[in-house]
């Protein structure tokens, strides 16, 4: 008679699980506590390098930890740029020019030559307007959660103050502010930022939010170098048309977390979409989430022409990209690396 007899190993076997935990460095006491609660062994890896730990090639690693070079520093702020915020800066200063010729540029390479002759043929017939503005003056930086976008976005605002100023003087409805919009939860972050970067005395803000709107009449907000408000916030003040956010031409306007506009049908798109600037900047970790069309309602933000034309991404660009047509993609692909 055949039999299978089990017997327990000796000694018990164990399995060993390596994982990786990334924490803020305030929160790192609270961490190794609550692991130690559980009996579970947490090494600190106090120099951080994703080439050395996981043996995974990183192209910023070098760069991140080294210091602008003292000519460098932007007048008016305290801390002095990274490398790779030097180069975001310098990449949205390009884009921001009056004189850029970067959208020009491309749209008359070889990869929009087939959009091109779509486009050519489309505004023949009428269906819409041929002449096209490649003046943005938009950009989209999606770099990295933890790569400080803010402080770049900061100091862009300081280099940029004089021609603010400048432009402030064109017009009686322009005004010399950037208009930070952002999530609530990120709102007390601009806030702490701003004063531990910028010079006070060197500049001027606002948080326009809650209590705190009552005590801004219209001239006195738009005489900030900077005035922080949330997404609802201008959402909620769309129907009335609100005076201080709606009938006045803004420097500039960032979108934090820009991928919450990405429903262009939605109240909030739309409100966002009707604020009025010379310059735009999407900062978004994540300009494409679920769905092509996320991408759609940022370009038409920045009002990259003719990309950003209903019209074109319906009817030539989104479909010819679900169809998986190369040459869609290519230009999609080099349109991003271009804003």
């Amino acid at each position: 008679m055949d039999a299978t007899v089990f017997a327990s190993p000796s000694p018990t076997p164990t399995l060993t699980v390596m994982l990786m935990l990334f924490s803020a460095s305030e929160h790192s006491a609270e961490v190794l506590w609550t692991f130690e609660e559980s009996d579970l062994k947490v090494e600190i890896i106090k120099s951080y390098c994703p080439e050395k730990c996981l043996g995974v090639p990183h192209a910023l690693h070098a760069e991140v930890g080294q210091r602008a070079a003292p000519g460098k520093s932007v007048p008016g702020c305290k801390t002095r740029l990274l490398t790779h915020q030097l180069q975001a800066m310098e990449f949205i200063l390009k884009l921001e020019s009056p004189e850029s010729t970067t959208l020009s540029t491309f749209w008359r390479s070889s990869t929009c030559q087939w959009l091109r002759q779509a486009f050519h043929h489309t505004a023949t017939t009428g269906r819409t307007t041929k002449q096209i503005n490649h003046n943005s003056q938009g950009s989209i930086l999606a770099d990295d959660m933890g790569l400080g976008k803010t402080l770049t976005s900061l100091a862009l605002i300081l280099t940029l103050k004089n021609a603010a100023e400048s432009f402030a003087t064109t017009k009686e409805r322009n005004t010399r502010a950037t208009l930070v919009i952002c999530p609530l939860s990120t709102l007390p972050n601009w806030d702490a930022e701003i004063r531990k970067h910028l010079d006070l005395s060197f500049t001027k803000y606002a948080v326009y939010h809650g209590e705190e709107r009552k005590k801004w009449t219209a001239p006195n907000l738009w005489a900030n170098n900077i005035v922080l408000v949330t997404y609802d916030t201008v959402a909620n003040l769309y129907d009335s048309r609100c005076e201080a956010l709606f009938e006045v031409t803004w420097f500039r306007t960032i979108l934090d977390e820009a991928h919450l506009i990405r429903d262009a049908a939605t109240k909030r798109s739309r409100a966002i979409i009707a604020l009025e600037a010379q310059r735009t900047l999407c900062l978004t970790g994540t300009p494409l989430q679920n769905h092509l069309s996320d991408l759609y309602t940022l370009l038409k933000f920045i009002r990259v022409d003719p990309w950003s034309r209903e019209e074109v991404w319906q009817t030539f660009i989104e479909p010819n990209i679900q169809r998986k047509s190369a040459k869609a993609i290519e230009l999609l692909q080099q349109l991003l690396a271009t804003v």
